[in-house]
């Protein structure tokens, strides 16, 4: 699954806090002394913070399927504009 910037900016702070003390060995982050289900569980019952990252998550869906149209369309006029091209030539 694709993670925007965006999206991942949103939730690095939750995404640091949760990761294991080994991870955290690994990139010189101190020790987590809370567990990680009681961390994840105090962001996902804050409905606000839940609800926000939800509607941040289908927004950044939608505008990836229009990028995708958009993209198809330009590559339906650069063929059209090739084709002309062609015909000129000959």
């Amino acid at each position: 699954m694709y993670v925007s910037q965006e999206l991942g900016n949103e939730i690095k702070h939750f995404t640091l806090k949760i990761l294991s003390n080994k991870i955290r060995n690994k990139y010189k982050l101190n020790p987590r002394k809370i567990d990680s289900l009681k961390i994840a569980e105090s962001f996902f019952t804050n409905d606000a913070y839940f609800g926000n990252l939800f509607f941040k998550n289908i927004n950044e869906k939608n505008r990836l399927i229009r990028q995708n149209d958009m993209l198809e369309q330009i590559n339906s006029i650069l063929s059209i504009l090739q084709e002309e091209l062609a015909n000129k030539s000959n």
